[in-house]
């Protein structure tokens, strides 16, 4: 599944879920162990050229992790304008931008984007216009493939790949899926991170495991 979020209450591991997940999708289901020899290799990297290290750096990082919260915005996500040190304007790609490029120019590699704590940003003024790329069908090489312009670099389209997967976590303390954009419902698949209640063992006549269900 390209789109997951993992929903639960707190302290149900969907954080660390949507990480493993992540681990497994880019190293196609290799130990997580080899993925540290591969890909994390400081001695190696010390070594490298200028050109090399460049070259690298077109591919890597394979996962983003970010936070959603209220005051992030469709600038930090796909496109903003910033200030130079200089005063000048100038177009910055979002991290959305930037993974879905380097997943672009890379389709050999697998690349993830964890969005942990999804429903506490506004969905639809992060992704804006954008949204409608994340479906399979209309991703890179499908039938309905599309493309949509970018409202700052005019000259430029942005186009999903479909060796780009999404992981996000959401907390359902704070809003239940019923109350959730049903445009998200529709793009995403939804798994439930339940308590384990086995583990909590007794305190002296009292079950914890069903004093917390109640």
């Amino acid at each position: 599944m390209l789109n997951k979020i993992y929903f639960g209450s707190a302290g149900t591991g969907k954080t660390r879920k949507a990480i493993q997940d992540a681990v497994e999708i880019v190293n196609k289901g290799k130990s997580f162990q080899e993925l540290l020899s591969r890909y994390d290799n400081h001695d190696e990297h010390e070594n490298l050229s200028k050109k090399e290290f460049d070259e690298k750096n077109k591919i890597y990082p394979l996962i983003e992790f970010i936070t959603f919260h209220p005051n992030y915005s469709y600038q930090d996500f796909i496109e903003g304008v910033r200030v130079e040190k200089g005063g000048e304007f100038k177009v910055q790609d979002g991290v959305f931008k930037k993974i879905v490029n380097r997943a672009l120019e890379n389709p050999d590699y697998n690349y993830v984007l964890i969005i942990d704590e999804i429903n506490r940003g506004d969905i639809s003024a992060i992704f804006g216009e954008f949204f409608t790329l994340l479906e399979k069908k209309k991703r890179v090489g499908e039938s309905g493939e599309i493309s949509i312009s970018l409202p700052y670099s005019k000259d430029k389209k942005l186009q999903v790949p479909k060796n780009l997967y999404i992981r996000a976590t959401m907390n359902t303390v704070d809003k239940s899926i019923a109350l959730i954009d049903i445009a998200l419902r529709r793009r995403f698949e939804f798994e439930e991170l339940k308590p384990d209640y086995e583990i909590l063992g007794n305190l002296n006549s009292i079950q914890l495991g069903e004093l917390l269900k109640k």
